[in-house]
């Protein structure tokens, strides 16, 4: 049985993901046989992840799975993590984003913490190359799928349309602002997009900012409710 569930969006960052795939493989024996890891491919138009995973899976060894958005959404990020947590089995998932990596120690301590919070959400210390720290990245946590689910998980309502897909609302009213336990655990950052142009590109998809005013104003005046009801407006296949 799984005890730990990661859920890593993908979209065309190849460099990004081989990247991971080596941390992931480096991994001690015994954390491999307790971890799941599911790669939500956010409509890739170029070097979708399921050939990519594909060649190093059996490497890798151990739980790993591809699921393909179909509809190119721009700034569709939280709707890939809506659809890996939907698929997850495991009590506890992590939301990481795919230029961030969890060090083997990181996750070693998450799956013997003697004792976790059940309404927690669990944020991580970063650090970059030189061992620079950051504030914790909003959108990488630990939590229990109920609890993600219960608050109704990132608000689809912004995707297409906002350069914003910030979870942290929702938790707040779920958690009632007590619970946000930030630096538990350590997470590294890995810029590694070498071509700046095609960095652009990746950034230009998904962000529409013009629309995040439009958003907001019609949450505000009860045109959209505060927050969507219903997640996963897309069609979506498993690849591995």
């Amino acid at each position: 049985m799984k005890d730990l569930t990661l859920v890593c969006p993908y979209y065309c960052e190849r460099d990004l993901l081989a990247f991971q795939c080596g941390v992931w493989f480096s991994y001690a024996d015994e954390i491999k046989q307790r971890l799941r890891i599911i790669v939500v491919d956010d409509a890739s138009p170029r070097d979708p992840a399921g050939p990519l995973l594909e060649r190093t899976r059996d490497r890798i060894g151990f739980d790993l799975q591809v699921l393909r958005i179909n509809e190119d959404i721009g700034w569709n990020c939280g709707g890939a993590k809506n659809l890996g947590v939907a698929e997850a089995t495991t009590e506890w998932v992590v939301l990481l984003d795919i230029d961030h990596v969890l060090p083997e120690d990181s996750v070693r301590n998450m799956l013997d913490a003697p004792k976790l919070d059940r309404l927690g959400v669990y944020t991580f210390k970063r650090t970059v190359a030189g061992g620079q720290r950051r504030r914790p990245a909003p959108e990488v946590f630990l939590l229990r799928r109920d609890t993600y689910c219960d608050m109704g998980g990132y608000d689809e309502d912004h995707c297409s349309r906002s350069g914003c897909v910030n979870i942290n609302d929702a938790i707040d009213a779920h958690t009632h602002g007590r619970i946000v336990l930030r630096n538990v655990w350590s997470i590294d950052v890995r810029f590694m997009l070498p071509d700046p142009n095609e960095a652009l590109r990746v950034r230009e998809r998904r962000i529409g900012a013009a629309h995040a005013t439009d958003v907001i104003a019609r949450k505000a005046s009860g045109e959209l409710p505060p927050r969507a009801h219903d997640q996963l407006r897309f069609t979506w296949a498993r690849i591995l």
